[in-house]
């Protein structure tokens, strides 16, 4: 429960500004 817990955090804080770079680097 806890590892999921922490994995949820993680993706949370993480994710959202690779796809940000992500749209800036492929989206231009």
């Amino acid at each position: 429960m806890m590892g999921n817990y922490i994995g949820f955090s993680w993706a949370a804080l993480v994710y959202p500004p690779l796809r940000w770079l992500e749209l800036r680097y492929f989206g231009r």
